[in-house]
């Protein structure tokens, strides 16, 4: 079955991505491009003295080669993506020499002239141009200057947060919960009666969570434990998706802020954004743009839709990034 299960993956990503596909994308919207490729298993680079992309495989005398492999490799899903390689590179070699043979039969039967395949080609290619479009746009212009520049101006308005450091015993029922409640009001000792009683991963350290923002935990659980003081111990039983907890508060301290580095990748994203949706916007405002509704009559975009009531206008949403953490 795991078999099965990886030769459909396998399947579906590569007719999904190769030049042999059945369908091409339709064209999306534009999107940022991304600025850091995400860490993931990669096919092998060549060894010492091979040539920089060595033939993979050859079908009926056509060269595959591994760049071919490595890029069908990054369209698998991630979960497929996790496996051996050892699993995979033979099941994408199979796929491809498949790919290449319905090629091979396709260009004989003239589908390369096909108005349909024309079609899909031209779609697919659109797609491509906006996307390099924008790789080059964004390349250009989010250096390390202007991420800096704006990392600097996002630490001057970021607000304090703070962690607060916790334990706790987490219990299945209500009532077991209010019987370790009652120990506890008895004189027991919090981090003796977590270790004997606690369904949690952190029960061997005593219930111990350490330090924590707010966002990190059940917001029932954060809610409690931030409205604590140091030393308290929750007198009713606070109920998560996870059970029912009794919290010991047992710290409180300002949260570090992030450094350039650890916020890097959100900025580079949020100015990519920003500049793409300010170069359509440039691109739209010297345009001629006509839009026309279903039956063919004119559509005016800054109308609501016909039949939706207007409503008023949402917050504004100012410039500049969101205040990080």
């Amino acid at each position: 079955m795991r078999f099965v299960a990886i030769a459909v993956a396998l399947a579906g990503a590569l007719a999904a991505g190769t030049a042999t596909a059945q369908q091409a994308p339709a064209a999306p919207p534009p999107q940022a491009p991304a600025t850091k490729a995400p860490a993931a298993q990669t096919p092998a680079g060549p060894a010492a003295g091979q040539p920089a992309d060595p033939v993979a495989a050859r079908v009926d005398g056509f060269e595959l080669r591994q760049s071919d492999v490595a890029a069908a490799f990054a369209r698998l899903p991630p979960e497929v993506q996790e496996m051996p390689m050892p699993l995979i590179y033979p099941q994408i070699l199979q796929q491809l020499a498949g790919y290449r043979l319905l090629t091979v039969q396709g260009r004989k039967a003239k589908l390369q002239d096909d108005a349909e395949v024309k079609a899909r080609v031209a779609r697919f290619e659109d797609t491509a141009i906006q996307q390099r479009y924008l790789e080059k746009l964004v390349d250009a212009s989010v250096t390390d200057a202007l991420l800096k520049k704006r990392f600097a101006a996002a630490m001057a308005k970021r607000p304090k947060e703070f962690e607060v450091r916790a334990s706790h015993i987490l219990v299945e029922t209500e009532a077991a919960a209010r019987a370790v409640l009652a120990e506890l009001a008895k004189g027991a000792d919090f981090a003796k009666l977590a270790r004997e009683r606690s369904i949690d991963g952190s029960a061997a350290r005593g219930g111990d969570l350490g330090f924590f923002r707010h966002e990190q935990m059940a917001g029932e659980f954060s809610d409690a434990a931030f409205a604590m003081t140091d030393g308290q111990v929750t007198k009713e039983t606070v109920r998560s998706r996870f059970g029912f907890h009794i919290i010991k508060m047992t710290g409180k301290r300002e949260a570090a802020p992030p450094t350039f580095d650890e916020a890097r990748d959100e900025l580079s994203q949020q100015v990519a954004r920003e500049l793409i949706l300010a170069e359509v916007n440039k691109l739209k405002g010297a345009a001629k743009i006509e839009m026309f509704n279903i039956d063919g009559t004119k559509l005016d975009p800054s109308q609501p839709p016909p039949g939706v009531p207007g409503t008023p206008a949402g917050p504004a949403r100012h410039g500049g990034i969101t205040p990080l953490r």
